[in-house]
């Protein structure tokens, strides 16, 4: 291939004067992947354990990047191809990139024949740019980096409005593995922040999930919060789930603008381990694994299940600190997921749990202080206004393992008051 001739402005160009369309020109004599036609819809009752994220929503399949075109590009390109290549643990992947750049003044004419298409962007300043992959598999990651970061100039701005997007398909997860990816990223999401910059966190365009309503908003019908996401969903959160709906994808969004290609290369290794671990354990054993989390040494132990040896690069020196919130947040969204459960399922399928108890008659059984625990509990456990007797037949079969620690005391009198004493009360809502 000839060496082309660099492209210099001083003003923005527009796309189509650069002789390339679509977002993405492929190399004379290579075929762009053919878009295939809709998912069929799902036949019967939705099953969450069952039902893929491209079986429910009908995700088209992307027109992504092959490994035929890669190939032959990087035949022609092999300056591209990186001495030691990075070696990712899920060589499978499909991904998408989004990374913003400002003071762009000049740029290899190959890029967008390449991995990238180019776009305006409004958020961004002084010639700012935003360069986007097509899905594409995750082992080209690092030749397409380096073709970025060496076809723009050297004085290249990564300000505060820039920030790198990661997505990362989760078409062929269950809704379920989706939910279990979710919870084990929203666990160790304060590690990721450290890693990425904490910079991140205080921008309103990057929201930590567990300081949302969004987890606590699945809590009563996972199905229904799934298809209404975009009520309950922010697309600035921080690990932005809106793109399931249309994309098949989830965004990752904590990432500041950089061009430290190695840094990028192991945050997206990361990303792709929360996959990962949603494939290797169900939706249940994660929420279990979570709930029984309360001392360092197992917060270190389920953050090595996650990551595995890419700890290495985590900051894991204060683990209680980073991680006992979120693991607070996702228990009382694993209790209000089978509080709901108990409770909606009992009523629909006329089972002998409500229609055949008197849940008023159990109350006026209870003892002034098992009044106050429950009542203390429905506060605590319960996100929505179900009334006192139905969240006693709901909560009277809950684990003790997916409580928190803190209410034990009260749990415990409540279920069995001769053997556990009365605990001490706060003096106001305020005190929790």
């Amino acid at each position: 291939m000839p060496e082309p001739e660099p492209i210099l402005w001083d003003q923005p160009i527009e796309a189509a004067a650069m002789g390339y369309h679509n977002d993405f020109l492929a190399p004379q004599g290579v075929a762009e992947m053919p878009i295939k036609k809709e998912t069929p819809r799902v036949k019967g009752p939705i099953v969450l354990e069952k039902h893929t994220v491209e079986e429910v929503f009908r995700n088209r399949e992307p027109n992504r990047l092959t490994q035929e075109f890669a190939e032959k590009f990087l035949e022609q390109q092999k300056d591209l191809i990186p001495s030691i290549p990075y070696v990712f643990k899920d060589s499978k992947s499909l991904v998408g990139i989004e990374v913003e750049v400002e003071n762009v003044l000049y740029m290899d004419p190959n890029i967008p024949l390449g991995f990238w298409s180019i776009h305006e962007d409004g958020s961004l300043r002084n010639n700012g740019r935003e360069f986007k992959t097509k899905p594409m598999p995750i082992k080209y990651v690092h030749s397409a980096l380096i073709q970025l970061f060496r076809g723009l100039n050297n004085s290249i701005d990564f300000s505060r409005r820039t920030s790198i997007h990661v997505h990362m398909d989760v078409r062929h997860l269950t809704l379920s593995q989706l939910y279990g990816m979710v919870f084990t990223y929203a666990a160790v999401e304060n590690i990721l922040f450290k890693f990425a910059g904490e910079d991140r966190r205080k921008n309103i365009f990057c929201v930590p999930v567990t300081e949302t309503l969004g987890l606590s908003s699945a809590s009563a019908d996972m199905l229904k919060f799934l298809y209404d996401i975009e009520n309950w969903w922010s697309k600035y959160s921080a690990c932005n789930m809106l793109p399931i709906k249309h994309f098949g994808t989830l965004e990752f969004r904590q990432m500041p603008g950089t061009n430290n290609v190695k840094k990028l290369l192991i945050w997206i290794d990361l990303l792709s381990q929360l996959k990962i671990y949603a494939y290797r354990f169900s939706r249940i054993d994660i929420v279990n694994q979570i709930s029984k989390l309360n001392t360092n040494s197992q917060y270190q132990q389920f953050v090595k299940g996650v990551f595995g040896d890419l700890t290495n690069y985590l900051d894991t020196s204060d683990l209680m600190s980073d991680m006992e919130k979120p693991v607070y947040v996702i228990k009382n969204c694993a209790i209000n997921n089978t509080f709901h459960k108990k409770v909606l399922n009992s009523s629909i399928e006329g089972c002998n749990f409500l229609l055949s108890l008197d849940p008023n008659r159990l109350l006026r059984n209870l003892s002034k202080t098992q009044i106050r625990c429950l009542k203390l509990l429905s506060r605590q456990l319960s996100s929505s206004r179900v009334g006192l007797a139905d969240f006693y037949t709901a909560v009277v079969s809950l684990d003790l393992s997916s409580i928190p620690s803190s209410l034990h005391p009260y749990f415990n009198h409540l279920m069995s008051p001769k053997t556990a004493a009365a605990p001490k009360f706060p003096s106001s809502d305020e005190a929790w």
